[in-house]
């Protein structure tokens, strides 16, 4: 009996944090062209690989749950 993560195909937190991602793009940039060109947008999941609290405690794990949006311009 495995958790929520597992029955939708999820084994690891990186798995978890590209899910994430793949959602913000698809929020920021759906299909039916009313948002940003989907080819000036990227995503990339860091999962536990770049946390901003190592400490490891249920706050820490909080913190590191979360999304990045960086906007850029090029002039």
């Amino acid at each position: 009996a495995g958790g929520l993560c597992e029955r939708f195909g999820v084994r690891t937190n990186w798995e978890l944090s590209a899910r994430r991602a793949i959602t913000v793009l698809q929020l920021l940039a759906p299909d039916d062209g009313t948002g940003l060109n989907p080819e000036k947008v990227w995503a990339a999941a860091l999962g536990e690989y770049h946390p901003v609290d190592r400490s490891g405690g249920p706050e820490a794990k909080e913190k590191n749950r979360r999304i990045e949006v960086l906007v850029r311009f090029l002039e």
